[in-house]
């Protein structure tokens, strides 16, 4: 009998194990042959399928949710000199050689991007 308990989450928490993964990542499961997508629980995947009987043996598939990784993000992710505080904004010229950026210390710079 197959555990009604048995959740996406706890398939993920031992996949992870499994693949000694030192940080948690998130996968998807399909079972059977129609690769049926496990939502909640085994049970809920399995009992829709057709012939289904506790005497075959049911394929589990599972694939990568993300494949990258979400760095917070920082207030300063890097510096150009001549603004006292955070710059709020930035436009380029219409022709790309200029770059103006406007700063919480209330002044805009001009800036000549080859120089």
């Amino acid at each position: 009998m197959i555990d009604g308990w048995t959740t996406w989450w706890n398939l993920n928490q031992l996949l992870n194990k499994i693949l000694s993964n030192d940080e948690p990542l998130p996968y998807s499961f399909f079972i059977g042959d129609e690769y049926k997508e496990v939502i909640s629980t085994l049970n809920d995947a399995v009992k829709d399928l057709p012939k289904f009987n506790t005497e075959i043996v049911l394929p589990l598939v599972y694939k990568p949710e993300a494949s990258f990784k979400v760095r917070p993000i920082t207030r300063a992710s890097a510096t150009l000199e001549g603004h006292a505080e955070a710059i709020l904004s930035v436009t380029f010229s219409p022709d790309g050689k200029q770059l103006a950026t406007g700063s919480g210390d209330k002044t805009v710079r001009v800036w000549d991007i080859f120089t």
